[in-house]
């Protein structure tokens, strides 16, 4: 029989803290209220019919979503509704590509759901089979995110705290329990930066790191700068101690730019880019709107430091505000809660820290020096994803970037498990056992206020 230690009894609570909510999301959350989630399911569902890359969808799905969606919405507050009632009249049997933002991204990311979809497409494209189809691929999403957050659990003990503070904010757990691209990115990260710092003993492991490393990439490669982590780890490491982690970390981040360079010129080389530019533009309805990311390429690349200006003017303007999306602003990002909770779990961000202890097998020169890589990585992948956003899908010449709060949970993680790295001492036991147990009460707290805020607005009878 196995014995469990003190730290794999709290990585259990984590975990059944994390799994019980994510499937609350899933539930709670009326469908499509996520942001982007139509576009995910389409583009999902267009890979479960062959389209790696999307050229257009049934007029089945596009009629259900179009249901969904007016439920809550009519065509003045979600201009798409027009949209898609003016292509159900005018097309047969299929309806042009309004997927445009998904497009964009690779298909690894949507496999896991797509193979749901082509499962359930055996019974029929009915409402309820569509329905069914849609909550097993939000249900998947829980499950494949808690099993990546106990994969980085074991390969870094002292990384569970931080992690899983980061992970149960509503905003990051409510992503992951709907159909989106965030589940992979959250859970990748968090392999890759506990990889980075832990060990990797055992083939589960490595081939977990290898497999994160790809799908990191191959989903949002502007997290790249977070390979610094176990990239300066394999530097550092004795020649001894590198062994197959460098190889697993190698093989990793070379399919996985392969994958990333060959995908993105095929965007180039079939328009795909310029069509969705195309489409944004035209369900945007603002004609002075111009978007042309190889000028604002240029602008990066020629005005690094006017760059840096844009980045400060943002955090000046909305920093409060992208603060409150990231702990916890679900749905549209238009139902916040309470900020007082943001400031709790704030507090409990610090106490993270505190009562995770830093690893045995380093130094403390050598902890000092991994928590310093963290947190480089961390302000490196900040500029990357301010960057990419500017670029992408900023209007020439904007002195402001559009950024979301649930784009810099990967950046908070870096920061916390650096943090931990860097502290120069430990709780005594007795504390520490009361401040673990205390943010398990307060985070089962945060989201219990999360979920009712959700409640509240959409109701009970919000599936119709």
């Amino acid at each position: 029989m196995k014995h469990y230690g003190k730290n794999d009894r709290i990585i259990l609570l984590q975990l059944c803290i994390l799994l019980v909510f994510g499937l609350a999301y899933s539930f709670v959350i009326p469908p499509f209220e996520a942001p982007d989630e139509v576009a995910h399911f389409a583009r999902a569902y267009g890979i479960a019919e062959g389209q790696f890359i999307l050229h257009d969808h049934p007029a089945k799905l596009v009629q259900f979503i179009k249901e969904v969606l007016e439920e809550r919405h009519n065509a003045q507050s979600l201009p798409v509704l027009g949209l898609m009632t003016a292509l159900l009249e005018q097309q047969d049997g299929r309806i042009p590509n309004l997927a445009y933002n998904s497009s964009l991204y690779s298909p690894v990311p949507y496999l896991f759901h797509a193979l749901v979809i082509k499962i359930l497409m055996f019974f029929g494209d009915s409402k309820t089979i569509l329905l069914t189809t849609f909550y097993f691929c939000r249900i998947l999403s829980v499950f494949l995110f808690v099993c990546l957050f106990y994969a980085a659990s074991t390969m870094l003990p002292t990384g569970a705290w931080p992690l899983f503070w980061t992970a149960i904010t509503p905003m990051a757990l409510s992503q992951t329990g709907v159909v989106s691209t965030d589940f992979i990115v959250y859970g990748s990260a968090f392999v890759v930066i506990s990889a980075g710092i832990g060990k990797l003993d055992g083939n589960f492991r490595l081939w977990c790191f290898i497999v994160s490393v790809f799908f990191l990439l191959m989903t949002k490669v502007t997290y790249v700068p977070l390979l610094m982590i176990p990239a300066f780890s394999m530097l550092l490491a004795k020649n001894g101690e590198k062994g197959p982690g460098a190889k697993a970390f190698l093989g990793g981040m070379v399919i996985g730019l392969a994958g990333s360079i060959t995908w993105n010129y095929l965007l180039s080389h079939f328009g795909i880019y310029e069509a969705s530019l195309q489409i944004a533009n035209r369900i945007s309805n603002h004609s002075a709107i111009v978007l042309n990311p190889c000028a604002q390429f240029a602008f990066i690349v020629h005005s690094p430091f006017e760059f840096i200006k844009v980045i400060f003017h943002t955090l000046s303007t909305s920093g409060v505000s992208l603060f409150h999306q990231f702990v916890g602003v679900l749905g549209w990002l238009d139902l916040p809660i309470p900020f007082f909770f943001v400031f709790l779990w704030a507090s409990g961000a610090c106490a993270s820290v505190l009562v995770a202890e830093r690893p045995g097998n380093l130094s403390e020169r050598a902890s000092i020096i991994h928590g310093m890589i963290c947190m480089s990585a961390a302000t490196l992948t900040f500029g990357a994803v301010c960057a990419s956003a500017y670029i992408i899908w900023m209007p020439v010449g904007s002195m402001t970037i559009n950024l979301q709060g649930r784009y810099f949970h990967p950046i908070v993680a870096a920061i916390l498990v650096g943090a931990v790295l860097m502290k120069p001492f430990n709780l005594k036991l007795r504390f520490e056992t009361m401040t673990r147990f205390g943010l398990l009460f307060v985070s089962v707290l945060i989201n219990l206020v999360a979920a009712h805020a959700v409640l509240h607005k959409y109701g009970v009878w919000w599936s119709g």
